[in-house]
C-alpha cells in the first residue's frame, strides 16, 4: 500500500518516494498539446500546486518519473524548456513595502537559479529582464508558471486603501507576461480568484481562463472512478477500522467530501480531506481549518441567503471579479463554498450553485455562528445539545431560553437586520449547524413552507415571522400570524402522510423570540 502524500506539493518528491499520486497526465497532455497561455481557479488545498510542479517537470524532461503515467509515451522528451516559477502561496502579505520585497526576492532567487544578474532597478524592469535573459541565455522560449497569484489581494481583501496600492502593483508586474511575449513558449496562471484589475485578462494575449471549461473540468480533484481506482487498499483499511461495509464507506466518503464540480456533471473530492481522512480514517471538517480566510465570513455574515438555497447565476458572474468591489457570490464559488449543481444550455449559459458536502456546510455555519454571536466553537457545540434537546421534547420554552442565550443577545447591534429573512436565514443555519435534513422555502401549490426539518422520528413544518417592536403583545401576534400562513395555505397538507407532524411557530425581535408547537391535528 503506496504511503499518503500528506502536505507534498512538489511532484518530483512523490513520484521518486513512491507516494500515491492520482495521475492527472491525461489532461495535462490535453491542455500542453494545443495551448499556450491559461489560467485555472480552484479553491484553495485543492491540487494546484502539484499540478503547477508536474508541469515543471514536463518541460524540464524529467522522463523517469514520469514512467507508468499515462504521458510518458505521449510527450515529446526533446521539448525541454527553462522554467521560471513564481510561487505566492505561502506567507501572509499584509503591507505594501512586504509585497514589494517578496517580489524582487523571488526574481532575485530565480535569476540566481540560472547564474543571471539582474541589472534593472524597477521590479518591472527586473522581471522582464529576467524572462528575456533566461530565454537568450538558453536559446529557448521560456516557460512561465505563477502559483497563488491572487494571494496578495486574497490575505488584503478587507483594506481597500493598501489593495488599491497592490491592484496597481500587480497589474504592472503581471503586464510584463505580455510585454515578453516573444520570450515565452507557455504560460500557465492558477489562483483562487479571476480578479480583474491586474492586467492578466485584458488585452493582447490574455490567458485561456478553463476554469469552466469542461475538457479540463477534472484536471484537479479526485473522480469516483479515481478513489476507487487508486485508494482501494486504504478504502478496505479504513472500513475495518471504521467497522463498516466497503459500500457504506463510499456512500459516507460521498457524503462529506465529495459534490465539487466545475462542468455540472462530473463531482469530485478534495484531495486534501480524501487524505487526511485515510490518513485519521475519521469523519471530520479537514479542509475547512486550513483553507477559510477570515475575510469571507465577514463578507457573507450579513446575507446568509446564498448559503441555504440553492441560487441561479448567470455565467458572467463567476467569470470575473473586481477585488475592490467583489461579488459574494461569485467569491462564495471560487473559494469552494458553492459550487455548480446544474448547467443551463438553453440560452445564455446559466448556473444553480449550492453547497458541495456535509464538510463544507457544517464547519462553514459552526464558523459563521462563532463569529456572528462572539461564542466558541466549543459553545456553539454545548448550544447544539441543548436546541436538539429542545426540539426532541417539543419544549417552546426551553427553544426561546436557548435561541435568546445563544444567538440574540450576543449579536451586536451593528449587524442586526430588521427583516423577517436575516432571522429567517439565521435560525436555518442554526438547524443546519445542529445535523439536521433541513428543506428550506419548500414549494407548495400554495407558496412556500419557511422550513421543514426531519428527523428520524418526526417531520417538524417552521413558520417565521418578525416583529417590528419589542412588545410582548407584538411577539404574540407573530406567532398567531405564523400559524395563519400555516392553517391559510394548508402548508401541513403535504406532510399528513407523515407518521409524528408537528408544527412550529416562531416570531423574532431585536432582543427576544417566542415559540410555540402545535399537532397537525389542531387544524
Amino acid at each position: 500500500m503506496q504511503d499518503l502524500p500528506l502536505g507534498l506539493e512538489t511532484f518530483s518528491t512523490l513520484r521518486e518516494n513512491d507516494y500515491l499520486y492520482v495521475d492527472k497526465t491525461k489532461y495535462i497532455f490535453k491542455l500542453l498539446k494545443p495551448g499556450k497561455r491559461y489560467f485555472l481557479s480552484r479553491p484553495r488545498r485543492f491540487g494546484k500546486s502539484l499540478l503547477i510542479s508536474t508541469i515543471e517537470e514536463l518541460f524540464k524532461g524529467n522522463k523517469e518519473i514520469f514512467k507508468d503515467l499515462f504521458i510518458y509515451k505521449q510527450w515529446n522528451w526533446d521539448k525541454i524548456h527553462p522554467v521560471i516559477k513564481l510561487d505566492f502561496g505561502a506567507g501572509e502579505y499584509t503591507n505594501y513595502k512586504e509585497l514589494k520585497e517578496s517580489l524582487y526576492d523571488s526574481l532575485e532567487d530565480i535569476a540566481e537559479d540560472f547564474q543571471i544578474e539582474l541589472k534593472r532597478r524597477t521590479l518591472v524592469g527586473r522581471f522582464r529582464e529576467l524572462i528575456k535573459k533566461v530565454s537568450i541565455e538558453n536559446d529557448t522560449k521560456v516557460v512561465v508558471l505563477i502559483d497563488e497569484y491572487d494571494k496578495f489581494i486574497i490575505d488584503n481583501i478587507n483594506n481597500p486603501t493598501l489593495l488599491k496600492d497592490i491592484t496597481t502593483l500587480l497589474k504592472n508586474f503581471y503586464g510584463v507576461l505580455k510585454t515578453s511575449d516573444e520570450y515565452i513558449e507557455f504560460l500557465f496562471v492558477v489562483g483562487v480568484s479571476k480578479f480583474s484589475g491586474t492586467s492578466l485578462f485584458s488585452g493582447f494575449n490574455s490567458p485561456d481562463d478553463i476554469t469552466l471549461d469542461y475538457k479540463y473540468a477534472s484536471i484537479c480533484g479526485i473522480s469516483q472512478e479515481e478513489l476507487e481506482m487508486n485508494f482501494s487498499k486504504h478504502i478496505e483499511e479504513a472500513a475495518k477500522t471504521l467497522q463498516c461495509t466497503k459500500n457504506d464507506l463510499l456512500d459516507n466518503l460521498k457524503k462529506w467530501y465529495n459534490g465539487y464540480t466545475w462542468d455540472g456533471e462530473e463531482t469530485l473530492y478534495n484531495p486534501n480531506s480524501i487524505l487526511k481522512f485515510f490518513n485519521k480514517k475519521c469523519f471530520d471538517n479537514y479542509w475547512f481549518a486550513t483553507g477559510t480566510p477570515s475575510f469571507l465570513i465577514e463578507k457573507i455574515k450579513y446575507d446568509f441567503k446564498p448559503l441555504i438555497e440553492e441560487i441561479e447565476v448567470e455565467s458572467t458572474l463567476l467569470d470575473s471579479s473586481d477585488p475592490l468591489n467583489i461579488d459574494e457570490i461569485s467569491l462564495l464559488f471560487q473559494t469552494g463554498y458553492l459550487t455548480i449543481k446544474n448547467k443551463d444550455t438553453s440560452g445564455r449559459v446559466k448556473y444553480t450553485l449550492g453547497i458541495p458536502n456535509m464538510e463544507v456546510e457544517e464547519s462553514l455555519f459552526e464558523r459563521l455562528l462563532s463569529t456572528i454571536n462572539d461564542k466558541s466553537i466549543a459553545e456553539i457545540q454545548e448550544a447544539k445539545k441543548e436546541f436538539i434537546k429542545n426540539i426532541e421534547n417539543k419544549n417552546p420554552q426551553g427553544l426561546r431560553k436557548t435561541i435568546k442565550d445563544y444567538v440574540l443577545t450576543e449579536i451586536p447591534y451593528q449587524i442586526h437586520i430588521p427583516h423577517e429573512h436575516f432571522y429567517h436565514g439565521l435560525f436555518i443555519i442554526w438547524l443546519k449547524t445542529l445535523g439536521f435534513k433541513i428543506l428550506a422555502e419548500d414549494s407548495t401549490n400554495q407558496g412556500s413552507i419557511d422550513c421543514v426539518l426531519k428527523t428520524k422520528t418526526e417531520t417538524v413544518v417552521i413558520e417565521l415571522k418578525h416583529s417590528k417592536t419589542n412588545e410582548k403583545k407584538d411577539l404574540e401576534d407573530g406567532i398567531k400570524r405564523a400559524f395563519s400562513s400555516i392553517n391559510d395555505k394548508k402548508y401541513f397538507e403535504k406532510y399528513l402522510k407523515e407518521k409524528n407532524l408537528n408544527l412550529l411557530a416562531i416570531t423574532f425581535n431585536k432582543k427576544d423570540v417566542l415559540c410555540e408547537f402545535r399537532k397537525s391535528k389542531t387544524f
